[in-house]
């Protein structure tokens, strides 16, 4: 039903099914897609190994998980996992075609209860994170885009850059903090401006 959904709607390429075996990864390099749908539902362990994998092979993708329903605990381990959001799979078709659509262009796709939750776990685990080597301008410029909810393409052209080279200051930025998710560099970077606000508050 998804895929049928998926294929009717225009501005979409064909949705394409892949089986979660060791051909998956070339064939995702071979067909670039816009964004990978992971159905939970069908794999929930493999699901998530894959899940894993394919974020460190391609840093750039819009990954997002299907599942039933959205514990939390379940949305929180896909996001810690490298996952852009959670799609319910009940949810009707213009919300899943606006909810790929949000991820394709960089944006979370997560309840807003969960986002807080999120940001204040990572803000309790980064408290005293300091990457090696100071994050250079550019970097420190595009988490501040980034948390002002523009997606990389948005960033791209108000910097006049590519979008790849956006995604490789990302991975940059992701392997200096340790991190692997959208959410927990906002989380980090809003962290960094709460501590410089408040030394600048202290009386000499």
């Amino acid at each position: 039903m998804l895929k049928a959904s998926i294929n009717s709607t225009p501005g979409f390429r064909e949705f394409l099914h892949l089986e979660l075996n060791r051909h998956v990864f070339p064939q995702i390099r071979q067909y670039a897609p816009d964004a990978v749908l992971i159905d939970l539902r069908l794999a929930a362990d493999s699901g998530f190994r894959f899940l894993r994998t394919a974020r460190d092979r391609f840093p750039g993708a819009r990954i997002l998980v299907i599942a039933d329903q959205d514990p939390d605990q379940l949305v929180i381990s896909a996001i810690a996992a490298g996952a852009d959001g959670c799609i319910r799979s009940q949810s009707s078709h213009e919300t899943i075609v606006n909810d790929i659509r949000r991820a394709i262009a960089g944006l979370p796709i997560l309840p807003d209860h969960i986002i807080t939750r999120i940001l204040r776990e990572h803000i309790r685990q980064l408290q005293q994170s300091t990457p090696q080597q100071p994050l250079t301008d550019a970097e420190w410029r595009l988490l501040e885009l980034t948390n002002e909810g523009k997606s990389c393409e948005e960033i791209a052209t108000e910097q006049g850059i590519s979008t790849s080279a956006v995604y490789a200051v990302n991975k940059s930025i992701y392997a200096r903090l340790k991190i692997n998710s959208r959410v927990a560099a906002i989380a980090w970077y809003r962290n960094q401006i709460a501590q410089k606000n408040t030394r600048a508050t202290k009386p000499a």
